[in-house]
């Protein structure tokens, strides 16, 4: 059976590095040779795509994006196993059948938004493994500069990285300085 994985929610950083972490398990990723993307668009190629042999009888990774989940399950459950898929999504209706019949053959993981608090204990996590000190007054400032967003998040905290460097505190003043809006 192949390996097939169900992403899923509003956390697109964490989303993104999760694909990211399977497309390095592939030698040479090339897109028509054996990375594919599926949309609403082409989702009528899906059937071959799991059919056709790879180029050098390399693995193949088929990312299925945005479709609501509206394509044959069992297509894919079928498929041979040197062939990988990743189905992102927005949100999922998990009173779908599709959905029901992923839950039993793939892995499938939410990402969602940190909430205040672990963006709060996100920031100083972070910052401590570069050995710069922030006081939790201050992280939850910089949560207010910075927003919900951890893409966001992760820029500024480099940012700060690169400004301050080792053995550094972060103050209100240096946030104000460094960190945008």
């Amino acid at each position: 059976m192949s390996k097939i994985y169900l992403f899923f929610g509003e956390e697109k950083y964490d989303l993104d590095l999760a694909v990211e972490k399977i497309k390095k398990g592939f030698d040479k990723l090339e897109v028509g040779l054996n990375l594919f993307y599926v949309t609403n668009d082409n989702l009528d190629e899906l059937s071959t795509l799991c059919d056709e042999v790879t180029f050098f009888g390399s693995k193949k990774l088929i990312i299925i994006k945005d479709t609501k989940l509206k394509f044959n399950v069992d297509l894919i459950s079928s498929a041979d196993d040197d062939v990988t898929f990743v189905i992102i999504e927005d949100s999922v209706d998990k009173r779908l059948s599709e959905y029901k019949k992923l839950s039993k053959i793939a892995q499938i993981t939410e990402f969602k938004h940190l909430d205040e608090k672990q963006i709060v204990t996100y920031i100083m996590t972070i910052l401590k493994k570069y050995d710069i000190k922030i006081s939790k007054e201050d992280a939850e400032y910089m949560q207010s500069i910075c927003g919900e967003e951890k893409s966001n998040i992760v820029n500024e905290l480099q940012k700060l990285v690169i400004y301050l460097g080792k053995s550094s505190i972060v103050t209100k003043d240096v946030i104000e300085k460094i960190c945008s809006k």
